[in-house]
């Protein structure tokens, strides 16, 4: 048996040890910070090097906020790409963005140890790129974004987890989330990191969403263009925003508003008309859409207006930014408002329209416009009420006819799978279909699904390239009356094509463009069709 002493002096050399040890770590990270401080001192870089093969980034600043994630620009947004470990932009995307990386983990996980004996799962990657923040004047609001990414996976968990493919082989979806930020200007940093995506061994295939059609929307479609990466926009109207790599779900401007002009030339509505339009000079949209109301109704007489500065882009929205607009149609007094702005906007219009009773009268409003999905007023707190209460009824032509759909009428093909894995499996609410969003991203994704399964076997898997190509060939014809189109995806909004490319603007030919009132009853029957080549 040891002595007390022999105890005693064991004891004191392991507390000795453990001392000097805790001074070498002590020392050891005094030197790290030190050479981390010269080091900043000497050079500030603000870049994070990601190619997206993993969610392993390497650090280079103080501005990094997560792997592959740059706090970056005025708004201190994070920018980046996010694959397989999630970040919460916002309270009301954090667990959108986690299902996703959550999905991107586990496709991998199938492509590296296969379960039960099973061949490795293959597997590409197609990008949203998007805001993931919102503001009071950010490009899309936060229900718009929110709507977008139920949407995009919607349609990754059919890819990976219901559909079958009709040709080639089976290939699982990564779907990487890009902040572009919330004006949409932070794409540039992007850009290049797709491009090297496309090359990687589980390529990246196309791009997807792009936000609302801005500038920015323009700037980010050419530079990818000029990379050779497809992109498929969702929502994307403007007519002057034509890429050669460019596809749109959504139909031109141009062809809404032939859409409207369908149904007023059978409806009539008073020609004692007003135009009220958004002013805003880097709005692709709104300005086309002035533009072509002027030219397509001049039996409406729309030389008459007002304008105001709408709530989406950068600046701050002018408090009343309609109380000059509202007395000017208070002095006119027109039955019919062409309305060439955001729908963001139209229900601040219909509020201020609601006080018009000061001139004296109020009589009732019909106002006209085009948007994504008119369908919105149902969802929107108190839009219905403020509408019957200012006696005020809205007439647009929309993509998504969601309530006119849900009755059975003038129902797309597609429309009902879609809906039994958004409502039923993934539980998302039919309310948040009414604005179109959630649709035509996924109908965006399952396009580019379409074309990167066609012509796919295990020694030859889709790339940009072959994406590209099956996404040209994606044409409609006019066969015995009817229209065919065999490579089509078939979408929750409609089962269409793209125009002859080579000579055209990629925009969706086929598509149904249904004209909706509210309150009352669809115009249904015939639904405007945009031309077949």
């Amino acid at each position: 048996m040891p002595s007390r002493n022999t105890i005693a002096s064991q004891f004191r050399r392991k507390v000795r040890n453990r001392v000097q040890e805790r001074r070498r770590q002590d020392l050891l990270v005094a030197c790290a910070l030190a050479l981390l401080l010269a080091f900043a001192g000497g050079c500030s870089i603000k870049a994070v090097f990601f190619d997206g093969s993993s969610d392993r980034a390497v650090p280079k600043g103080p501005e990094l906020c997560a792997p592959g994630l740059v706090r970056t620009g005025s708004a201190k947004e994070c920018i980046g790409i996010v694959n397989e470990t999630p970040y919460p932009f916002s309270p009301e995307v954090k667990d959108l963005v986690g299902k996703i990386a959550q999905e991107n983990r586990q496709v991998r996980r199938l492509a590296d140890r296969p379960e039960h004996g099973n061949t490795p799962a293959q597997y590409v990657r197609i990008a949203l790129m998007m805001p993931l923040t919102s503001g009071n004047s950010s490009a899309m609001t936060t229900d718009q974004i929110v709507d977008t990414l139920q949407g995009a996976y919607a349609a990754q968990y059919r890819t990976n987890h219901v559909d079958q493919p009709k040709h080639g082989t089976r290939h699982l979806v990564q779907l990487l989330v890009a902040n572009q930020g919330l004006n949409q200007d932070r794409w540039k940093s992007l850009v290049p990191q797709f491009a090297r995506m496309t090359k990687a061994p589980h390529p990246l295939v196309a791009v997807t969403g792009l936000g609302i059609s801005n500038t920015h929307t323009a700037d980010a479609a050419k530079e990818l263009s000029k990379r050779a990466i497809p992109v498929v926009a969702s929502v994307v109207t403007a007519t002057d925003i034509a890429q050669p790599y460019l596809f749109k779900m959504s139909p031109g401007t141009d062809q809404q508003i032939k859409a409207l002009h369908q149904y007023l030339s059978e409806h009539p509505l008073d020609h004692d008309a007003f135009l009220v339009y958004d002013a805003r000079k880097d709005d692709n949209y709104v300005q086309g859409l002035a533009a072509g109301l002027r030219a397509s109704f001049p039996e409406y007489q729309l030389a008459r207006g007002a304008s105001y500065e709408g709530s989406s882009g950068p600046g701050i929205e002018p408090p009343g930014q309609f109380a000059s607009v509202s007395a000017d149609i208070c002095t006119a007094q027109p039955r019919t408002i062409f309305f060439a702005g955001r729908f963001r906007d139209l229900h601040t219009l219909v509020t201020a329209l609601n006080g018009r009773s000061a001139c004296g009268k109020k009589l009732p409003i019909t106002i006209v416009t085009v948007t994504t999905g008119l369908d919105v007023a149902y969802s929107e707190p108190g839009f219905l009420a403020d509408l019957r209460r200012a006696k005020l009824t809205l007439l647009g032509a929309s993509t998504a006819a969601v309530n006119d759909w849900l009755h059975g009428r003038s129902v797309p093909q597609g429309f009902d799978d879609f809906r039994s894995v958004y409502v039923k499996t993934l539980h998302y609410p039919v309310g948040s279909l009414n604005d179109g969003y959630a649709i035509l991203e996924h109908d965006a994704i399952r396009f580019v699904v379409r074309a990167a399964e066609y012509g796919a076997t295990d020694k030859h898997p889709p790339t940009s390239a072959s994406v590209y190509r099956n996404l040209v060939n994606m044409r409609m014809y006019r066969v015995g009356g009817y229209n065919s189109c065999s490579l089509c995806a078939v979408g929750a909004s409609g089962t269409f094509g793209f125009d002859d490319f080579e000579h055209g603007k990629g925009l969706p030919h086929g598509r149904p463009i249904p004209v909706t009132q509210i309150p009352g009853r669809a115009y249904t029957t015939p639904v405007y069709t945009t031309p077949v080549s």
